[in-house]
């Protein structure tokens, strides 16, 4: 079960010296040392000497990455939902000839592999991470009182 939690990219907490959490939003890990993680945690509350944000393209590609490991694949919903991004426009150029390969089915509500791209599914996965375009896919938003320039 652990693992389906990790291709969900749910999150898992970190116990114990070396032990790797994320919280959905950070990734971190404790102090390798077990006198350093006791000392951490007696002084700090927590032994956390790793942090990062996983966020935009990282977590997008995370998402796709882990999550079509899945026989039911990527929630189209979930992927928008927490990168802000509909996934078939940041992988749009892959997604159309995978699917034309038969190597992967999009819905209105899923991207899954098929059997055929199961069997080939990191190539897959290579694929669509070296199509994804953040920058084309993330709507640019102008920061509050910039005015355009008429020309």
């Amino acid at each position: 079960m652990h693992n389906v939690n990790y291709w969900r990219n749910g999150p898992c907490v970190a116990v114990g010296p070396s032990a790797a959490g994320f919280d959905g939003r950070r990734r971190y890990k404790n102090v390798a040392d077990v006198a350093g993680y006791v000392r951490m945690i007696d002084e700090r509350g927590h032994a956390e000497v790793d942090v990062e944000i996983v966020e935009g393209e990282t977590l997008a590609l995370e998402m796709i990455l882990m999550q079509l490991r899945l026989i039911e694949g990527l929630s189209i919903a979930d992927f928008h939902h927490r990168t802000g991004v509909d996934p078939r426009a940041l992988f749009d150029g892959a997604l159309e000839r995978l699917t034309g390969d038969g190597l992967v089915t999009v819905s209105e509500r899923r991207i899954a592999l098929t059997h055929r791209g199961r069997l080939v599914g990191d190539w897959v996965m290579g694929e669509l991470a070296a199509d994804c375009d953040w920058a084309r896919a993330v709507p640019r938003r102008r920061p509050e009182g910039v005015v355009p320039l008429l020309g």
